[in-house]
């Protein structure tokens, strides 16, 4: 009788050990499990801590200088100039508008309804061995779908254009249309891509570059730089500075009629506000109407150092706000055109390289970002730094929205060389905001979301246009 007890009581404690066992098994393994996925979700996700440190001495920094370094710049002795400038309207019937990520991230945003025409202007410069075309839109981007599209319709069209000798910018209005480019960072900015429509306005910015082709005329060409510091403020730092020029690149027949003015300005075209959906120019399109109406000069639009800058005067905001932004610039560009002192020849060179890019750091909060993972998959690892220079005057193009303190820098360090730097963003790629590194850890979303490289992106696009415009810079300068 003992002995079966023993045993039922062996039984159970067999069986409790056994449940014990599978229940201890269970949770060993639901806590590989868990931690599998933890280090998974942080290896593909993060948080990682920020990673800083002097970029001069990482592979992507040799590689890009030596590429700028080894790169071809064709340029030759000063040469009597001939110009032609073209437009295009760009068609809006079937766009949605672009601009605020907000409304495509979390919102259907309606098609844009009534408002303005919106143009695309080229300006072709010609000295007989060369042609240097520069093309603007009244569009937020010019993505790579569309500048390649462009290339592919000039080479439809028989015009032989090396990507070179195009000089892209747009006007960076936040009202115009959307679709233009397949990238996540240019589909978050504009939504959702439409191959279509990006050729289109390809098609339409090589009209415009064409006509200017065909219209080509002895002519004489002269700069400016003057100060138009009233809108602006500095809106990741209030108080910090922001680049306060107007540059001007007039271009007239050797007549003396006005042919053509190529301008860049710094403030953000964003006096609408989000909630107009109507398609608009902004600013820079006012301006470059009314400057036309006073001139008859053709009159191309370029966003200058838009980094942090915005428009501060309340009475230049809102409804109404970007004409009277547009007069107040196109009086202060009209006023400076007589001043200026024109030259019948010019000596063209550019310089158009691909650069590598750190890897992607988006910033979280403080020093944490996420992985560089999934972005080093999604965004861009290269982009191109363009330089396109008229006698004194260096174009600086480049692929995000170029901080107006790093352009301050620019002018300050090539005008004791004897260089007038003219600073663009948004030359046919993008990848955010290039800002001052030691605007990286403030708390804006400028320097969290939009500066996606890391800590030194800043100074490293310092060394590279430094490098770039050594290269254009001595033919020039003789």
């Amino acid at each position: 009788m003992s002995g079966r007890v023993a045993n039922r009581q062996d039984a159970k404690a067999a069986k409790t050990a056994s449940v014990f066992l599978g229940v201890r098994g269970v949770l060993a393994v639901t806590r590989w499990w868990v931690g599998a996925a933890a280090a998974l979700f942080v290896a593909l996700v993060g948080p990682w801590p920020v990673r800083d440190g002097a970029f001069e001495d990482a592979g992507y920094y040799r590689a890009s200088i030596k590429a700028i370094r080894g790169a071809p710049v064709p340029s030759g002795p000063a040469r009597p100039l001939r110009g032609g400038v073209g437009a295009a309207a760009i068609p809006l019937a079937e766009a949605a508008t672009g601009g605020w990520p907000r409304q495509h991230l979390f919102a259907t945003r309606a098609a844009g309804t009534g408002g303005e025409s919106l143009q695309v202007r080229a300006l072709a410069l010609a000295d007989g061995a060369r042609t240097l075309y520069l093309v603007t839109a009244d569009l937020l981007l010019i993505t790579p779908a569309v500048a390649q599209a462009t290339l592919d319709a000039l080479a439809k069209g028989g015009v032989p254009a090396d990507r070179v000798w195009v000089y892209f910018g747009a006007s960076h209005t936040h009202s115009g249309p959307g679709g233009l480019g397949s990238g996540l960072i240019e589909q978050v900015m504009l939504g959702r891509y439409r191959r279509d429509f990006a050729d289109l306005a390809g098609t339409r910015m090589a009209a415009a570059i064409q006509q200017a082709r065909r219209g080509l005329v002895p002519v004489e060409i002269g700069s400016a730089s003057i100060p138009v510091p009233e809108p602006l403020g500095n809106r990741l730092v209030a108080g910090a500075a922001t680049d306060p020029h107007l540059d001007i690149l007039a271009v007239r027949e050797s007549g003396g009629r006005p042919l053509a003015v190529a301008l860049a300005y710094a403030a953000h075209p964003t006096t609408l506000g989000g909630e107009d959906r109507g398609f608009s120019g902004d600013y820079p399109g006012a301006l470059a109407r009314r400057l036309e109406e006073r001139t008859g000069a053709r009159t191309l639009f370029f966003a200058g150092a838009v980094g942090s800058t915005t428009v501060v005067r309340e009475d230049l905001r809102g409804p109404g706000g970007p004409e009277r932004l547009g007069a107040l610039l196109a009086d202060a560009a009209a006023a400076a055109l007589p001043r200026i002192a024109y030259r019948p020849e010019a000596r063209l060179a550019a310089l158009r390289v691909p650069v590598a890019l750190p890897a992607p750091q988006v910033r979280l909060t403080g020093w944490l970002a996420l992985s560089p993972v999934l972005p080093w998959l999604l965004l861009p690892r290269e982009a191109a730094l363009h330089v396109a220079a008229v006698n004194d005057v260096a174009l600086v193009g480049v692929p995000g929205e170029f901080s107006g303190e790093e352009a301050l820098w620019l002018r300050a360090t090539w005008r004791a060389r004897g260089v007038r730097t003219m600073p663009t963003s948004l030359n046919g790629e993008y990848i955010g905001y290039i800002l001052p590194d030691a605007r990286y850890g403030t708390g804006d979303y400028e320097a969290r979301w939009g500066a996606m490289y890391g800590p030194r992106l800043g100074g490293y696009f310092r060394a590279l246009i430094g490098e770039a415009l050594a290269r254009v810079a001595p033919p020039l300068t003789q």
